[in-house]
């Protein structure tokens, strides 16, 4: 929603969490893996994933690669950008 929305704006917020998101057709493997494995001997915390990328990065160096991409934004504080995107 971030991302999305901040494109649209050309406003980027100043921080935020760390970047650990996985690409979605990475994900997507993923899930048609673990869905296709048999669960039927392993209890109920044994089937929970949570898929995040081993290779976290900063939000400020995640802003480095959108202008070295010469992607066109401003960075705003959080909170600006924020309710730009809630309207």
């Amino acid at each position: 929603m971030i991302c999305a929305g901040s494109g649209q704006l050309g406003k980027m917020p100043d921080n935020s969490p760390s970047i650990n998101w996985i690409p979605v057709n990475i994900d997507s493997s993923y899930v048609v893996d673990i869905a296709l494995q048999s669960t039927l001997n392993q209890s109920f915390s044994e089937r929970v994933h949570h898929l995040l990328n081993p290779h976290e990065i900063s939000w400020r160096e995640f802003l480095q690669h959108f202008q070295a991409a010469e992607l066109k934004f401003r960075i705003k504080l959080y909170r600006q950008v924020i309710d730009l995107i809630q309207f």
